[in-house]
Order: C-alpha cells, then structure tokens, then sequence
C-alpha cells in the first residue's frame, strides 16, 4: 500500500498495526527531522535503452512540458538538459558512491558556465554515453539567453534538491519499490503540510517512478499493491497517471483519488481529462459537496426518476354546482437535485458503481466502531521506529576541483617533467665529474648567445662573473700560448680547441641563471 499522508494521522492509527501483521513499514517525510530514504536513480535499469528511456522519463516528471504556455520550448530544451545532467552523474567515474538528484542539483548550480562545464566533460571523458555527449551538445549549441532561459527551467525543476534534508532523504534507498509486487509493504507519503509546495516535484516522481517500476512486471503470484492518493490536488499534474489508469488493473494496480471537489481537479488536469480519469474509475464516493459544480455533476450523475404528479382542479358553473377534475402525470426529476447533494447529512455517502445503480449509504466512521478503534489504539502505541535524517557533507562538483581527470594524469605530467628537468642536468654532472667523456661539444653560438641574455637578466652578475671567472682565464693562457708558439716556431694552436675548451656551453648559462 502507498498513501499520502499529508498530516501524518493515517501512520500514527494504522503503521503499528500494519506491522503486527507482517507488512514492512516505511515513512517518507523529506524535510522533516525522521524519514525513511529514496533515491530515484536507483531504480534506473542498466541495459543502454531501458537507462535512456527511464531517464527521459524522470525528467519529463521534473520539467513537465505544457504545450499550451509560452514557455514550452524552453520548458522542452530544460527537459533535454537535465536528461542529459542524469545521465551524466549516473555514469561518470567521478560520481561513484554519489549519483543523487542533489548531485545533478549541484552541477547546474557550480557557479561555473555550465556549457563551458559540458564542453570539458567531453573532452576529458570520452567514454560517456552517446545519449549523453548529444545532451550536452544540445544545450552548448544554445545562443547565450536560451541557453540562461533553460537553466531557469532546470534550477526551478530542481527547488527540493537544495534543502539539505530532502538531499539526505534522497541520498540512498531503504525502501525497494521492486519489492511491492512481492511482500506486504505499506509507505506513507508525509511531507510537511507547510513543505508541499516545494515538495511537489519529489512527490509526483515517487508517485509515477514506483507505478512504472510495478508496471514493468506481473506475475500471476504478484501481491496487489493499493494506492490510495488523499489531497490528489497536492500533487501535482501527474498525465502518466491518467494515462496508465486503464491498464494498471491488470497489474493487481488498484488507485483510489481523494479529492475536495471538482473544480480543483479541473484546474490541474482541465475538464477533459477529469472526465477520462473519473471514468476510469469503477467506484465513485461521494462523501459531500460544498460546491455547486461538484453537486451538479453528481446530481446528473445520479440520473433521473419518475414520479406521479396529481393535480385536481375545480370550478363553478352558472349554476352554482361544483366540477371537479383530477389530471395524474408521470414525470422525470432528478433523483437528487444539486441542492439536495449539498444539504446531504453528513452522516450518509453517495456510491456510484459501474454497472449498478447508486447507492444512498450510510458512512462508517472509524472512531465509532470498537474493531477500528482497538487498532487506532494499538497503532499508537507501536509506532514503528524512523531513522532520524543524517545530513550529508558538501562536496564539490568533481570537474571543478584540481584533482579532475585522476591522480594518473597529473602523476605523468609530473613524470614528464622531471624527466625532462634531470635530462638538462645530466650532461652538466658529466663534464663536471667525468674526466673519460669527450671534452668536445658543439655549440650553435646564436643559440648560445639568446639563451645568454636570459639567465644573466634572473643571476646577479657577480655571481655569474665568478661563474666564468676561470674559463676567462684559460681563454688568455691559451691565446698567450698560441702568441708563444708563433714566436717560437712550434706548432700551432688551433682556434677550434681555444673556443672548445673556454667557451661556457648552452646548459652551463641556464643553470647559472637558474642558480
């Protein structure tokens, strides 16, 4: 059983009791301080085409499209987005142990440009789905102020996944919604009357997501699973409901819609479609009517009845006698008029069944029936335990903090380099301590020359004077040596080796200049 419990008296006169005779009990109060938990991205199937399909259906609940108002196309493209922003967080690496709808709120809230955000997704994660990768393109091929305009969309879609309760109450599954077609399982609905405005999305998703899960299997041992929706108008416009009502009854699926009156629902679902919902209906109970569209319908509802009108008639001729005449009519009226729906008493109820007649009956009230009031009594003083709500930590977005794209890309980056900055030392160490390596390198002098400028402009020049002290000398012993030799007649000392041996390497300057 699932029932909306906006006050909370339903699961405090019947949980206790329900769990007596074997039924798990389950109570779903986002925002309150005790809540049991349901994440809907749990019940996401995991074979590529069932993922799409129930992704795109999460978020039609969350962005219904109104093809009527001006803002559909938006409201269409808001859609795609937010698809997309499921898919993502369902799939991504990054989001393991946290694929949550306060995770996807989050991600349109990073305070960062959301289609640059998309662009780098793609880009660092190549192996996202193509369902995915076509969202995000969607929405980055939006011009500036369409692409704002469907952000509000989302951001207004996504209200209930920023308080911090809802987040913990839909951060994990304590309730398998899979399970309902299998065991006795009773859920309560039971928001804070004060929180049913923000709450409406959540609710509608819950509604809707387990009455897909239930309709996706059905065995002839399938436990009958009853919903019974009271304040049906809280809610809000749920058309897969309207929809599926026609079919579900073949899934062991019975609905039952409480409503205040007619022209509430008609204000969410129009005319039309309160006609195809209340058709679908098999029972009809009309506890009262406070409005006179809600009387007049029942009255038609009701049909019509013949009655036996008498009249009599009498009139005095010239005579002075008396004539009379009798006149007897049959005659439809309404077998309620809509002032007699609403006058009704309140202690009886009106039926309409299909294929029946109606039926003028009286209510049973529960609190004067002694079996109903000895399990009102025992509920109350066997109220199943709720976990109390645990507040979750605040995380970032994981594409916005500086570890995004793994700790394996920047240990690499370091690698490389390090490698590099040991491959400009290593000839340095060489020709400083190995007296067996070739004393002769090749210097490109205009390379030399412009790495030259740029280390002296970072080193002191004393400190490169000092560097270089003794290559100046060695440069003037050679050339003396070579001025001797000329004087002297012995063999020549060949330039080459002067500027070899004297001339500071590429590498000596940047490392000067780095010291």
């Amino acid at each position: 059983m699932i029932v909306t419990d906006l006050k909370g008296e339903i699961f405090r006169s019947t949980a206790g009791y329900r769990k007596s005779k074997g039924n798990q009990v389950f109570l779903f109060a986002p925002g309150s301080e005790r809540s049991h938990r349901y994440n809907p991205l749990d019940f996401i199937r995991p074979d590529r085409g069932d993922r799409t399909t129930d992704i795109q259906n999460m978020a039609a609940i969350l962005v219904p499209e109104i093809t009527e108002s001006e803002n559909s196309i938006w409201q269409a493209t808001a859609q795609q987005v937010i698809a997309g922003a499921i898919s993502y967080v369902n799939e991504s690496v990054y989001y393991e142990g946290r694929r949550t709808l306060g995770e996807v709120t989050s991600f349109f809230n990073s305070g960062v440009n959301l289609q640059a955000l998309m662009t780098l997704l793609k880009e660092r994660e190549p192996n996202l789905s193509r369902f995915t990768v076509e969202s995000f393109n969607a929405y980055v091929a939006l011009s500036e102020r369409a692409a704002a305009s469907a952000l509000l969309d989302v951001q207004k879609a996504l209200r209930p996944f920023r308080n911090e309760r809802v987040v913990a109450a839909t951060s994990v599954t304590d309730m398998d919604l899979r399970a309902l077609k299998h065991r006795p399982i009773s859920i309560y609905l039971a928001p804070n009357v004060t929180d049913i405005t923000l709450l409406r999305p959540l609710l509608a998703l819950f509604v809707q997501q387990t009455l897909d899960t239930l309709l996706l299997e059905h065995t002839e041992r399938s436990v009958p699973v009853y919903f019974l929706l009271d304040e049906f108008r809280q809610l809000k416009k749920m058309t897969e409901i309207t929809t599926k009502l026609p079919y579900v009854a073949g899934y062991n699926v019975k609905m039952a819609f409480v409503i205040q009156d007619l022209k509430n629902l008609d204000e969410i679902y129009g005319e039309t479609s309160r006609h195809s919902l209340m058709g679908n209906c098999g029972y009809q109970l009309v506890l009262g009517a406070n409005d006179q569209v809600t009387a007049e319908t029942v009255s038609k509802s009701l049909g019509k009845r013949t009655v036996r009108y008498k009249t009599e008639s009498r009139t005095i001729e010239l005579m002075g006698l008396h004539r009379r005449t009798k006149v007897e009519q049959l005659r439809e009226r309404d077998l309620m008029m809509p002032q007699e729906v609403r006058q009704m008493s309140g202690d009886k109820m009106i039926i309409l069944a299909e294929g029946q007649g109606p039926i003028f009956a009286d209510k049973l009230r529960f609190f004067r029936t002694i079996p109903f009031r000895e399990m009102e009594r025992f509920s109350r003083s066997h109220l199943p335990e709720v976990p109390a709500t645990e507040y979750l930590p605040q995380r970032p977005v994981p594409a916005t903090t500086s570890g995004y794209a793994g700790e394996d890309e920047g240990a690499q980056a370091k690698h490389e380099v390090t490698k590099s900055a040991e491959k400009q030392k290593a000839p340095i160490r060489s020709l400083e301590t190995d007296s067996e390596l070739p004393r002769k390198i090749p210097v490109d002098r205009r390379s030399a020359s412009v790495m030259h400028t740029v280390p002296a402009a970072r080193a002191s020049p004393d400190s490169l004077e000092a560097r270089f002290l003794p290559a100046a000398r060695k440069l003037r012993a050679l050339v003396q040596a070579r001025a001797n030799a000329a004087k002297t007649g012995t063999r020549d000392i060949d330039w080459s080796r002067i500027f070899d041996e004297t001339v500071p390497d590429a590498m000596e300057i940047a490392e000067a200049g780095a010291g």
